[in-house]
């Protein structure tokens, strides 16, 4: 399946405004600490109708897929969540999501839960899944299911181990106003993990992956775009009180010059949690990344899933900013409205809402296997 491509700059794919007739974005400045950015949010409406959105807060940020971190090296996240009126959708309140919880911190190096999806169930009502590295020694990234109390405070932090935690987990996808807690191991491959287990067998449908041409992409000619805008930049930056340093990749991280980007099948990633639009038809949001030299290229699809984790349907490639990096990880519906909002952050130092339609979304998505 081909993307839809376009002439619009720096990117070759169609940007959300040309894709939803009312897409509109609104920044979510809730960030509370100096020298920290906020990014990847999270918005979800409850059933009683909150409009709730959680904010990833962290000491270091990614303008061009570069980090600039503080100079300890050491890594602090800190989560707020935003109480938004159901109407403008603007933040009436926020507090910290604080760690209330047991689970022992074991890492020197980074500290806090990351990349929240806030997701309700039946059973335990708001809960979030998260990815953290604080709670082992090898600062291995892990799947970790978060209980919030009234007061949206993490009480309790339970990482889900398994024969997957040899390598790094990150992105899986909850299933929102489920029975009970159900996370889609792999977008592609299936595995529904219901909080105790790997379902298995997976579904066993396949599912033919997505080859993008680098160039028609125009990832090239948005890391050169990145390179002329960086040239002139300085090294160090102040956010706060905080200085910061840009860290460059090493070298033996970087393709030779000339060397394009590999060019073959990418692995759709975990982005948004997953909302019914209809019984057996669950909504998301998901990601994919290319690496071109030093910068980091994302896009996004639509998609929709049944209950057991098989792909349905998926949308064309398209971008939400004009970021090199960003990272939708939250889905919100209105029925009565038809409202759907998306949350994403670019470059891991801005946070923002992508308001559009449910039938704008929908009208994107495309049989599995379809050209």
């Amino acid at each position: 399946m081909k993307p839809a491509i376009t002439t619009a700059e720096p990117s070759a794919l169609p940007h959300a405004s040309k894709l939803f007739a009312t897409w509109g974005v609104r920044e979510l400045a809730v960030c509370p600490w100096n020298g920290f950015w906020p990014f990847n949010p999270s918005v979800i409406r409850t059933r009683d109708g909150r409009w709730l959105c959680s904010v990833r807060c962290a000491d270091y940020s990614m303008p061009g897929g570069r980090p600039r971190i503080n100079a300890t090296g050491r890594v602090v996240n800190r989560n707020v969540i935003a109480m938004l009126d159901p109407t403008t959708l603007k933040p009436v309140s926020a507090i910290e999501m604080r760690e209330a919880h047991a689970e022992p911190v074991l890492s020197n190096k980074v500290s806090g839960v990351e990349d929240l999806r806030l997701f309700e169930t039946d059973a335990d009502g708001l809960c979030a899944v998260a990815t953290a590295m604080q709670f082992n020694r090898d600062d291995r990234q892990e799947i970790v299911v978060l209980e919030l109390d009234a007061k949206y405070q993490i009480v309790d932090a339970t990482p889900l181990r398994g024969m997957w935690s040899k390598t790094h987990q990150k992105n899986w996808t909850p299933y929102d106003k489920s029975e009970g807690v159900r996370l889609v191991y792999s977008l592609e491959r299936g595995g529904v993990h219901n909080g105790h287990r790997m379902i298995v067998p997976r579904h066993g449908i396949e599912i033919p992956p997505m080859a993008i041409d680098e160039t028609a992409l125009g990832v090239v000619r948005y890391g050169q775009h990145l390179t002329q805008m960086r040239t002139a930049t300085p090294n160090l930056y102040r956010n706060g009180s905080l200085e910061t340093k840009v860290i460059r990749r090493h070298p033996k991280m970087n393709r030779p010059e000339g060397e394009r980007a590999d060019s073959g099948p990418f692995t759709l990633r975990g982005g948004t949690q997953l909302v019914e639009i209809e019984p057996g038809r669950w909504l998301g949001v998901a990601h994919g990344v290319r690496l071109f030299g030093s910068f980091k290229f994302y896009w996004h699809v639509l998609y929709t899933m049944n209950r057991d984790g098989a792909m349905l349907e998926r949308s064309e490639p398209f971008k939400l900013s004009m970021g090199g990096i960003e990272f939708a990880a939250g889905l919100a519906l209105d029925p009565a409205s038809d409202r759907a909002v998306i949350s994403f952050g670019t470059d891991d130092e801005s946070a923002w809402l992508g308001v559009t339609t449910l039938g704008d979304l929908v009208r994107q998505l495309q049989p599995i296997g379809a050209s």
